[in-house]
């Protein structure tokens, strides 16, 4: 098992460990007095894992409930967040109680947002079943919901008491949320793990179980470093945005059906680093190898929207402040940096 405590204003410990859920109940002595579990999962995961869970918690004499949620991003909503306010106040919970997040990065997205703001915060703990979750989005803090004008319009930063990581979960996944994941996963290697990019050059994908736990630790040790240098997001910690602005944009345009959020960000890294080449910041061998590594992990590097219009879609993110947004660039594998622009010279970077 590793075990790390994240040194933010709000202190929490991430555990690493195979077969977690079989064991959960010693890891919960961060619950004194906690009487009432609510574990808010979706439908698929709840057809894997939600039984074990429930058998182990209740060995440890809480009282278990489940909610249940549509497995899709339109699941990150008022509408839902509202269901389970209803049932936390149906059911009493006090603010000693817990939520638990078990699923991917619209659960645990809409858990964390629920728990920051039922009875101005309850305990949270997260338990995410994606390896997106798992290496990104179970990790920081951040917790929101979409609204009809873009993704996680509203959030809270909001820290679980404790992140706990099971990579022995990701072997149930589709290939589809595999690759998900890994389009995070060479963000990292993009902005801040050179060893990362080159090892994720050569993996052999057959040995890919293999060597997962240990890309998920070096994953969760860079995003750790990271948000305890901005856990806020003022500065530097805005460097995980890489790629995200143009992502969340294509996801919109596609109706947060037509293409995932890891395939998304494909795009948008490759939109970037294309635009970084034509300005001779990045040399074109660069591009070459991103487009190897994504086509390895069944990741797209193109689609079959007008770049224009997302371009255009991409001014309504909420990065944008006083008509600048800062844009993630990299000057070479691993070493990202940060670059104001205003519209008109975003729109003229990427164009």
């Amino acid at each position: 098992m590793v075990k790390l405590k994240v040194e933010t204003s709000k202190m929490h410990e991430i555990f690493i460990e195979k077969n977690l859920l079989s064991s959960i109940s010693d890891k919960l002595n961060f619950l004194p007095n906690c009487c009432n579990i609510l574990i808010v999962t979706d439908k698929n995961v709840k057809r894997l894992y939600l039984e074990t869970l429930i058998n182990n918690l209740k060995t440890s004499n809480f009282q278990v409930y489940t909610f249940i949620v549509p497995a899709e991003e339109k699941s990150k909503s008022f509408k839902q967040a509202i269901k389970i306010y209803d049932f936390l106040c149906k059911h009493n919970f006090s603010r000693s109680d817990c939520i638990l997040s078990l699923g991917g990065g619209v659960v645990g997205d809409l858990a964390g947002f629920v728990a920051s703001t039922f009875l101005r915060g309850v305990r949270f703990v997260n338990i995410p079943t994606s390896l997106l979750a798992q290496v990104d989005s179970a990790i920081g803090g951040k917790n929101g919901i979409d609204t009809p004008y873009g993704k996680n319009l509203v959030g809270s930063f909001y820290y679980p008491k404790a992140i706990l990581i099971d990579p022995s979960l990701i072997y149930t996944l589709p290939s589809r949320e595999i690759s998900n994941g890994f389009a995070e996963i060479i963000k990292y290697a993009l902005i801040k793990d050179k060893d990362l990019f080159f090892k994720l050059k050569e993996l052999d994908l057959s040995n890919l179980h293999e060597n997962l736990a240990d890309i998920i630790l070096k994953c969760v040790l860079i995003k750790k470093e990271i948000i305890e240098k901005d856990e806020f997001d003022q500065n530097y910690r805005m460097i995980l945005n890489f790629g995200h602005t143009l992502g969340h944009a294509i996801e919109k345009l596609g109706n947060f059906k037509k293409y995932s959020h890891g395939q998304a960000i494909s795009i948008g890294m490759i939109m970037i680093v294309k635009a970084c080449v034509r300005k001779n910041i990045l040399d074109k061998s660069l591009l070459s190898d991103l487009e190897s590594i994504l086509h390895k992990f069944s990741l797209p590097t193109s689609c079959n929207i007008n770049e224009r219009k997302i371009v255009l879609a991409s001014l309504n993110d909420k990065k944008f402040f006083n008509n600048k947004v800062n844009v993630v660039l990299i000057s070479n594998v691993g070493e990202g940096y940060i670059q104001p622009f205003s519209k008109d010279e975003f729109i003229k970077f990427l164009l």
